[in-house]
């Protein structure tokens, strides 16, 4: 039995481009292809992103949308 789950990823970090967020709020590594998960360090909600801890706050103003590729067909 297989399951399979599709997310979309709207937004990336623009200091680390391989960490995605999808609608929903999950964030993912694209390169490890890992789900990363939400972490509480002292009083303060984050993710560690390249071993690193960024708040929930620092990581709202680093988020772009992924820019839409353009094909020549």
């Amino acid at each position: 039995m297989t399951i399979t789950v599709n997310y979309i990823a709207n937004y990336r970090l623009n200091f680390a481009e391989n960490y995605v967020f999808t609608k929903c709020g999950l964030c993912y590594n694209m390169q490890s292809g890992k789900l990363i998960n939400q972490i509480l360090k002292g009083s303060t909600i984050g993710y560690v992103i390249a071993s690193k801890f960024y708040s929930l706050k620092v990581l709202r103003t680093k988020l772009e949308l992924i820019p839409k590729l353009k094909l020549p067909f």
